[in-house]
């Protein structure tokens, strides 16, 4: 049964909705302008390997940050020169189709309160006026988003595990190593690999043979690493080493 939460209809999971996005629509990209598009770690991974370069230089170059109860949450930057387009639109659409971000997966479903909701109405999106029907729990296994519940069910848990001390210098060297280990993989890679990492914690051989070729690998080590065996004074000697 639908329920109202903040002037939004709450869908279950087995709700049907109408919607289906093509060229053919008078709307088409006009969901991908002026728009907070957030980005998991695994959306980050997937998004710089697709473009072939850094994570850093990704994180530089598309993103920026915003404030999210201590820790930022990272966001695609829209192009300021062109209407706040993302950066990945082209005219046939998107760049990165292939591995685009959760956020944009789930559209035009939305995570709300107690339910699912829509972040755009038919007025704006004209694919929610098309024939194709899906449910809630269809149209999430079409735009295969059980692999992040799979792949960030950790990091899920990484904003509650960290307490901050109120001591500036040490919350900023917290944020940086949780950010780094979650986002700037390339950079984690070095912090692992190019310093005395290794010799304050120990790493199965077999584990680190996995995290030095598989970027998916090395996201799942910085997750249970950060929850497990982070340790403030260590982990500051180590970042000394790669200023």
């Amino acid at each position: 049964m639908e329920k109202q939460s903040n002037n939004m209809t709450v869908y279950p999971r087995d709700k049907k909705f109408r919607f289906s996005c093509h060229h053919g629509l008078d709307c088409f990209n006009n969901c991908c302008r002026d728009i907070n598009i957030y980005l998991t770690p695994y959306d980050v991974l997937r998004m710089k390997n697709k473009l072939g370069i850094k994570s850093g230089d990704f994180l530089e170059n598309y993103t920026t940050q915003q404030d999210n109860g201590g820790f930022p949450a990272v966001l695609i930057k829209m192009n300021e020169d062109d209407n706040l387009k993302c950066p990945f639109l082209t005219p046939g659409g998107c760049q990165v189709y292939d591995v685009r971000s959760w956020a944009c997966r789930i559209a035009p479903v939305d995570v709300i309160e107690r339910g699912y909701g829509f972040i755009f109405d038919s007025t704006f999106c004209h694919g929610l006026n098309e024939d194709k029907e899906w449910t809630v729990e269809e149209w999430m296994q079409n735009q295969g988003l059980e692999i992040y519940e799979q792949k960030e069910k950790s990091f899920n848990r990484i904003p509650l595990h960290f307490h901050f001390t109120g001591m500036k210098n040490l919350d900023k060297h917290i944020k940086d190593v949780v950010f780094m280990a979650c986002y700037d993989l390339d950079k984690f890679k070095k912090f692992i690999f190019d310093t005395g990492f290794l010799s304050y914690f120990w790493v199965n051989p077999e584990q680190l043979d996995k995290i030095r070729e598989d970027d998916e690998a090395l996201l799942q080590f910085s997750f249970h690493w950060l929850l497990n065996d982070f340790e403030e004074d260590l982990t500051m000697e180590i970042m000394d080493e790669m200023k």
